[in-house]
């Protein structure tokens, strides 16, 4: 999720949420 949360950020962490 780090790598996620620096490229992404917001939309990584609602996709996460959501799947």
């Amino acid at each position: 999720d780090i790598a996620g949360h620096e490229r992404f950020g917001y939309m990584t962490r609602v996709y996460y949420k959501y799947a």
